[in-house]
């Protein structure tokens, strides 16, 4: 399906001249419950994410806001379960530029922050680098196996590290006044959508933790597994087809009345949401209202 978001007009706060880069916005509700069911009729098993995406797609369009704000998500659960590619369709359902950051093999932080003029390396963050390429302020970026790199320590002792060199970019007013070492000018990257992935969330820092909504996910059972397997040399336009899986011909999402429920936390540190899979229910895709 095409992009479903407009795009629309923001100025960056470096202040540079003519319009900035462009927000991708969520037109309307129905937009985003057609997005949402889309989504999960392709990847099921990645049920809870969705359901939190949806769900900041409503609000955002309820907001009225001039584009689409995606707060920090981490994915964690098994290898192999499609977390990366289920980040990646999202960015493509919505019409959004994306990209991702292998965090195994990535030097440091640099690949998110970039490094000051004067060194060898020197270069803008990569994020940075496809906001000024593609002129879209909100991108979805993912960050990889985010908790495997270690750190990494100068000849003066500095410690340079990937969770750390995101700590600003994921905290929000931090993020919209977020000095470039590159460039020594300041950027708002307050609209950038950060989607990262682990396998044990345990080994990430509390403050790390404490910017993001950890939701923790299970492996698709067996049936799922033969049929990612099947399927891995096929395109995401052609997934979530077969029988019983394709869920774009029974209606739109409905968002169920009720109060908002309580969100548990990880050791206080983070919000969660535990794996289930989204309700059917009336022959209309539901998602339960949290």
């Amino acid at each position: 399906m095409a992009g479903g978001g407009r795009r629309i007009s923001a100025k960056t706060t470096a202040g540079a001249s003519g319009a900035g880069p462009r927000l991708i916005a969520i037109p309307s509700e129905q937009r985003a419950d057609e997005l949402a069911a889309e989504l999960h009729a392709e990847m099921p098993w990645m049920g809870p994410a969705t359901e939190a995406v949806w769900h900041a797609m409503r609000a955002s369009v309820r907001a009225s806001a001039p584009g689409f704000r995606l707060p920090p998500l981490l994915l964690d659960g098994p290898p192999g379960i499609g977390k990366s590619t289920w980040a990646q369709r999202l960015a493509s359902l919505i019409g959004t530029a994306t990209m991702q950051i292998d965090a195994a093999s990535e030097a440091a932080g640099f690949a998110v922050a970039g490094c000051q003029r004067g060194w060898s390396s020197a270069a803008p963050g990569r994020p940075l680098e496809l906001i000024l390429r593609q002129r879209i302020g909100n991108p979805i970026i993912v960050v990889d196996e985010v908790e495997k790199p270690g750190r990494v320590t100068s000849a003066g002792g500095l410690a340079h590290g990937l969770t750390d060199a995101l700590l600003g970019p994921l905290e929000p007013v931090m993020a919209r006044g977020w000095a470039c070492p590159y460039f020594r000018v300041t950027f708002d990257m307050g609209w950038i959508g950060w989607v990262m992935t682990s396998n044990d969330w345990r080994h990430l820092s509390p403050p790390f933790l404490s910017r993001c909504r950890l939701i923790r996910l299970g492996p698709p059972h067996a049936r799922r597994r033969a049929r990612l397997r099947r399927e891995g040399s096929q395109t995401p336009q052609h997934r979530g087809r077969h029988r019983g899986d394709d869920l774009r011909s029974v209606g739109p999402v409905r968002d169920p009345a009720g109060p908002a429920q309580p969100e548990p936390a990880a050791r206080s540190h983070c919000r969660t949401a535990e794996p289930s899979a989204p309700a059917l229910g009336s022959g209309r895709f539901q998602m339960r209202h949290r």
